[in-house]
């Protein structure tokens, strides 16, 4: 079948309309403009084959020994990895927070790309005893109160009432993180830290920030040996 408008474009293993539109079209948010092949909307779990990209668009082919997350961890396997995984976590949530880090599994050898993933998927499975937590045990219902509050930090500030403890596949902590985390995502995470337990987007999202951005006097994450 072939699309009356636009470029036809076949789905590949993985894909979610955000990541197609982030990849052929530069930005996720535009996801809406891509139509069944007779040009009309349709929702994410209505995309299984054929897509017709916007006209004028040029698809951006792969850089030599490139590729992204989805190369490398399908749906299926992720799936299998977490079989009891808090619906928190999504693959599509995770698949949509890695096209805000175009470097996450991008950089180096196939090889390298494929021990990234694998260490990034350890850690948070580390951290959430196989992706089954979504916040620290021992703060839930109430908080833990200003034991992850860093006053010395003028930066990124405490808001009164807020707890910073573990939230997130890797366990996001301190009001330094939150606000840093915040800011390269756009968030006012300081005044809304919940939000790292309740959109699973912003959960990856805040994992793939720590990940990828040198927390000193630790090591960048994602460097290559």
């Amino acid at each position: 079948m072939s699309c009356t408008c636009g470029n036809s474009y076949i789905i590949k293993s993985g894909d979610t309309l955000a990541l197609i539109a982030q990849r052929e079209l530069g930005d996720a948010s535009r996801w809406r403009e891509i139509t069944k092949p007779n040009c009309t909307p349709f929702t994410e779990d209505e995309a299984r084959r054929l897509l017709c990209l916007p006209n004028g668009s040029t698809p951006t082919p792969p850089p030599p020994g490139g590729g992204s997350f989805t190369d490398i961890v399908s749906r299926q396997t992720y799936e299998s990895m977490f079989p009891n995984r808090n619906s928190l976590y999504s693959y599509d949530s995770l698949v949509s927070a890695t096209a805000k880090y175009p470097d996450f599994c991008n950089q180096g050898t196939d090889t390298q790309r494929k021990r990234e993933a694998a260490a990034f998927l350890a850690n948070i499975s580390h951290e959430t005893s196989s992706l089954v937590y979504i916040e620290e045990l021992r703060c839930i219902p109430n908080g833990c109160g200003d034991e992850y509050c860093d006053r010395n930090n003028t930066t990124y500030p405490c808001v009164p009432g807020r707890s910073y403890h573990g939230r997130g596949p890797i366990q996001l902590s301190w009001n330094y993180n939150y606000g840093a985390a915040g800011q390269a995502l756009g968030l006012n995470l300081l005044d809304n830290p919940d939000q790292v337990k309740l959109d699973g987007t912003v959960a990856f999202s805040t994992a793939l920030w720590f990940w990828m951005t040198p927390q000193p006097p630790k090591p960048w994450l994602d460097s290559h040996p």
